[in-house]
């Protein structure tokens, strides 16, 4: 009866191992070590990064406060001319006015200018002469207007309001206030040709487009290991028609610029525009860089065998990888695996050896994460497998590779995030002041290298170029 159970259980495990055999396809001889020769392929060097175009918001915005002090300043306080009249031969006309009490105010997009006024008209012949004052009030209403030519075209109207005269006398035959009710109209043109010309000067468009201009061609530095440089090459400006309110004139530019990353400094050609574009609504900024960040192959390294060292798979044929390297190989990774592989139920018959994977790494840039998948085995490494230990060993290793191989890339993304504000912070000021906003770090692809993985990441943000001073003329520039 005892011998009788034995060899009953020595049938049942001579029948499973006979059917593990099967199922395994081989079996391992005891002690068996394998490997396979690397494969290669030649990864080139890194491709310089793409550029990127972007808006730089410029609100242009100045004080109607300092505009009536300019307007105080350049607009002449007096004033006299003679001259022939045709109305009456042989007389001349000599005329001088005075103004005071000047206000400026801001209102539905335009100004509105008042004062007092007042002017004395002579009329002076060889045989007698008549003089009569004036007083009254000057209103002007002006709306300036932007052109595509950089010009500050307005609508001007000046009135002098109730004009009084202090003489009702004729000359001869023609009154003297009708006459130089005339002369008032002139006076108002006048007035009206002053304030168009203070508008050009004082609303210098075209002047600020160009210093912004000058002062985003170039390149800046922004990192020093590896060497990095932002070259900035402005390619258009847009701008929307002022906008004018009780307290300021604005007008907002929106500067196109082109962003490339470089390795060297770089001087790009910046011609000035002819002219502007001129869009229905303000612009606003909208910046976007290309920034890289890199990760050397002896840290990826480290990342997947804290990943995989010591990850097993299966329960007939049991994988487990013992270490790990990673290479680049072409524009794919290759990994470099030590396995054991244990059969159990064959009396614990252990192989051990090298094997080769390669492996397309791609970017979850939801989850800023750096995934290495679609392993495939190498052909010469997948044939020694399979020879060796069979199909199924070779669905467990890259079953191994295929679970949760994932490279964290928070920490570089908060790199390129300070990265970002930096290169923000170290765009050009010069007579402006920068204000730069990083909104987001948003991970583009992953670049394969001879000696690093470049992970590209798109920063998104808003860049705002004010304008810190508005420089107008002094008082002894305009006294004219």
């Amino acid at each position: 009866m005892t011998k009788s159970r034995y060899v009953l259980s020595f049938g049942i495990g001579g029948v499973a191992l006979l059917l593990l055999v099967v199922v395994l396809g081989r079996t391992l001889p005891p002690g068996v070590e394998f490997s396979s020769v690397e494969p290669e392929s030649e990864t080139p060097e890194l491709e310089p990064l793409e550029s990127q175009e972007s808006t730089l918001f410029v609100p242009f915005s100045i004080s109607v406060d300092l505009l009536e002090n300019a307007l105080e300043i350049m607009l002449p306080r007096s004033a006299s001319e003679s001259k022939e009249i045709w109305e009456v031969p042989s007389v001349d006309l000599i005329q001088s006015w005075k103004r005071s009490g000047l206000t400026l105010a801001g209102k539905n997009n335009g100004f509105i200018v008042e004062g007092d006024a007042s002017a004395t008209f002579r009329l002076k012949s060889f045989r007698a002469s008549v003089s009569a004052d004036v007083e009254g009030r000057v209103r002007g209403v002006v709306q300036p207007r932007l052109d595509a030519n950089w010009n500050v075209p307005s609508v001007v109207d000046v009135r002098i309001t109730n004009p009084s005269f202090s003489s009702k006398v004729l000359f001869g035959r023609w009154e003297v206030p009708a006459l130089f009710e005339r002369y008032v109209r002139s006076l108002e043109r006048g007035f009206e040709r002053k304030l168009i010309s203070f508008l050009q000067e004082n609303l210098p468009i075209k002047r600020l487009a160009s210093e912004v201009w000058e002062n985003f061609c170039g390149s800046i530095r922004v990192s020093e290991n590896p060497e990095g440089w932002l070259e900035i090459h402005p390619l258009r400006i847009r701008a929307a028609q002022p906008v004018i309110d009780e307290r300021t004139a604005s007008l907002h530019l929106g500067l196109d610029v082109r962003f490339k990353l470089t390795s060297e400094k770089t001087i790009p050609t910046c011609a000035f525009p002819e002219g502007i574009d001129l869009v229905e609504t303000p612009p606003t900024s909208e910046v976007r860089v290309i920034l890289p960040a890199y990760v050397d192959y002896g840290a990826l390294t480290e990342a997947l065998k804290k990943l995989t060292v010591g990850r097993h798979r299966g329960k007939n044929i049991v994988v487990t990888v013992e270490d790990i390297n990673v290479r680049p190989y072409g524009a794919s990774l290759l990994l470099a695996v030590d396995l054991s592989i244990v059969v159990p139920r064959l009396f614990g018959t252990r192989a051990r050896g090298s094997v080769y994977i390669v492996a397309k790494p791609t970017i979850d840039a939801e989850k800023s994460t750096l995934i290495i998948g679609n392993v495939e085995l190498d052909t010469e490494s997948r044939n020694i497998v399979l020879s060796l230990i069979g199909e199924l060993a070779e669905r467990k290793i890259k079953g191994i590779f295929e679970q949760d191989l994932v490279y964290n890339l928070k920490p570089v993304e908060r790199m390129l995030a300070d990265q970002a504000h930096s290169t923000f912070k170290t765009l050009p000021a010069g007579p402006f002041s920068i204000v730069g906003k990083v909104e987001d770090i948003s991970f583009k692809r992953v670049d394969i290298g001879p000696s690093e993985v470049r992970v590209v990441a798109n920063a998104l943000g808003t860049v705002a170029v004010e304008v810190v001073q508005v420089p107008f003329p002094n008082e002894s520039e305009t006294d004219r």
